[in-house]
């Protein structure tokens, strides 16, 4: 920084009339500034309007008290709508919302819930081949278990004729072990065929359940390069 006496020397050995002219300049500079920052709260005012019940548009500088169940616009100083605050909802608005939001809500679970079960599709079966070749091991354990159990049937349907022939001779007549030996073997078959039966329906829900699994799986292998897309992201599939 200059001494102070070296700005008074530069300053009195400048012309008079520069001096006056360098003087309003900075006068006329700080009125304008001063000017700006008095007329910027003014510039930045809002303005609220709304319509009463007989469509007339209400006006203020504040927030109105006879809007407050009204749709209200607030406009900055050019008239430009800045936000609308909305009417409070009624209790039949209010319902709806809420039913609309729980529906919403099923929804997005129910995404998430699809995008879960692709991802762990594409995982358990990278090619439609190990699908196939995963149902047919299944459906043929079951088969198994039924092919065990008609097996035992066979032989207890065996078994039930003799005893029941025993029965009827003179000495099995009055035999009570012979008895709970029939009523065992006939219990033993009727639940042997209600084993059957539930094995064949697990079956046919397999083959149902791999159908599905199968179409769903097509969906997300791309052909003909092999990749998949589940949930808005890729994943490289082997090729089929």
């Amino acid at each position: 920084m200059q001494p102070i006496y070296l700005y008074l020397v530069r300053q009195w050995q400048t012309p008079k009339s520069v001096r006056y002219k360098t003087v309003r300049i900075n006068i006329f500079a700080t009125a304008l500034l001063q000017l700006a920052l008095g007329a910027a709260p003014a510039m930045a005012q809002s303005m609220f309007t709304c319509k009463d019940d007989a469509g007339r548009v209400i006006s203020s500088d504040r927030p109105i008290p006879e809007c407050s169940k009204r749709t209200m616009r607030e406009l900055n100083s050019y008239g430009v709508v800045t936000s609308e605050h909305a009417a409070p909802l009624t209790a039949e608005q209010l319902k709806q919302k809420k039913i609309d939001e729980e529906i919403q809500r099923v929804a997005a679970l129910k995404r998430r819930q699809e995008q879960s079960r692709d991802k762990a599709l594409l995982i358990a079966y990278p090619t439609l081949a190990s699908l196939d070749s995963v149902r047919e091991l299944q459906i043929s354990d079951l088969r198994s278990e039924i092919s065990v159990i008609e097996k035992r049937m066979v032989k207890d349907h065996q078994f039930l004729r003799e005893a029941q022939i025993e029965a009827k001779s003179p000495a099995g007549s009055s035999s009570f072990a012979l008895k709970k030996k029939i009523e065992a073997l006939a219990a033993s078959i009727l639940a042997d065929n209600d084993i059957v039966a539930r094995l064949r329906g697990d079956i046919e829900r397999t083959r149902q359940r791999f159908d599905e699994d199968g179409k769903r799986l097509k969906q997300l292998i791309r052909e003909p390069d092999g990749s998949a897309e589940v949930a808005g992201s890729t994943r490289p599939l082997a090729s089929r």
